[in-house]
């Protein structure tokens, strides 16, 4: 049978919109899919490319503290494919063929870290220095170290960072938890990098002790003059200024100190330091001792003493004189985990001595009377 008019029209125009079709760039065909990246640990770079964002995880975002180190999660990007932009960035390869896109299940987590600008508790032991590993289900993969920073010291105390960021490109199952993980003297602390949340073993070891409401700072202080003899009269007396003051100090909670470990379970440490300055002609030759209690009295909310460790505190004025901050004195308090806070007084009824021997001083102790202590809040 011959075509009608009509069935030809018809054929005509289905032809013409199918070659309006090929002119306009649409296609019946699924799109090209994207280069897959191996799964697991793809990539670590000393940089931090601002990729992502900022997370949000309580209780301080992104925020992880041991004993010697203090990582900041400064933004994550999770996605199914990376853009080819963002994979030149991530060094991962460059134009349409680099890989950038995870398998099915398992999604891309670009994660930047850093310690810059941050100050762990604690100078880190060379010979034992923190283990930084990613974790994601049973998997584990062991990373370079980083948050490197050298100091020339005192008295110049120039310094720079070495290393103090890092970036992670993974490809990992959607729903496991991605975690950065510190083990630290013994002890190990994770943060979930999707969401900058602290594990339950951080409360432990790392980051709820050390942030700001585990620290009270402390002010005040107290002077007292006099003169120092030695007991047996051999000697002059020798006029003494003696000024006691806090100089940027804190009363801080620490679930971790050198020489001591960790604490036992349901305790924290606490401690606190003092500065000692003394004028006098004859300073070089005066030292005193005492013990951490009977120079540190803190006091609980209940008006309970609660006494410092009684461990041996002494001053010199050779050492004032050669150190580049005033010399101080410290205690260290064994504290129910819940302490909450008190009042804290400072006082140096001590032994003096002059040139070694004995000796008396004749004005009354020096004293910061007692400075509030507020934690918790």
């Amino acid at each position: 049978m011959r075509p009608t008019h009509r069935s030809l029209l018809a054929v005509a125009a289905a032809a013409a919109m199918t070659l309006t079709a090929c002119q306009s760039g649409t296609s019946t065909t699924p799109a090209e899919q994207a280069p897959e990246l191996e799964t697991g640990l793809v990539a670590q770079l000393a940089l931090t490319p601002a990729l992502g964002s900022a997370p949000t995880g309580a209780p301080t975002a992104g925020r992880l503290i041991t004993p010697h180190t203090n990582v900041q999660v400064t933004d994550v990007l999770v996605a199914d494919e990376l853009d080819t932009s963002a994979a030149t960035l991530l060094q991962l390869g460059s134009g349409p063929d680099a890989p950038r896109a995870a398998p099915e299940g398992f999604e891309v987590v670009v994660a930047a870290v850093s310690t810059r600008d941050l100050t762990a508790p604690f100078d880190p032991d060379p010979d034992a220095p923190p283990v930084f590993a990613l974790t994601s289900g049973e998997e584990r993969w062991e990373v370079e170290p980083f948050g490197s920073f050298f100091s020339t010291g005192p008295p110049t105390g120039v310094g720079y960072w070495t290393a103090p960021d890092a970036t992670f490109v993974l490809v990992v199952p959607e729903d496991e938890t991605l975690a950065l993980a510190v083990t630290d003297e013994g002890r190990t602390a994770s943060i979930d990098l999707r969401t900058g949340e602290l594990a339950e073993d951080a409360d432990t070891t790392a980051g709820l002790p050390y942030y700001s409401d585990r620290s009270a700072p402390l002010s005040g202080e107290g002077s007292a003059a006099g003169a120092v003899t030695d007991l047996g009269g051999a000697y002059l007396p020798i006029d003494v200024s003696v000024r006691l003051f806090f100089d940027e100090r804190a009363f801080v909670l620490s679930p971790w100190l050198p020489a001591r470990g960790w604490a036992a379970p349901g305790r924290i440490w606490a401690t606190a330091a003092a500065d000692v300055d003394a004028t006098s002609p004859y300073v070089g030759v005066l030292e005193f001792t005492a013990t951490a209690d009977s120079v540190f009295e803190l006091t609980g909310a209940d008006g309970a003493a609660i006494p410092a460790l009684p461990e041996p505190v002494s001053w010199s004025a050779v050492a004032e004189l050669t150190s580049f901050s005033a010399p101080s004195m410290s205690a260290a308090w064994d504290l129910p985990a819940e302490f909450a806070g008190g009042t804290l007084t400072v006082s140096l009824d001590v032994a003096w001595t002059v040139s070694d021997l004995p000796a008396a001083f004749s004005g009354a102790p020096a004293t910061i009377p007692a400075v509030p202590v507020t934690l918790g809040g």
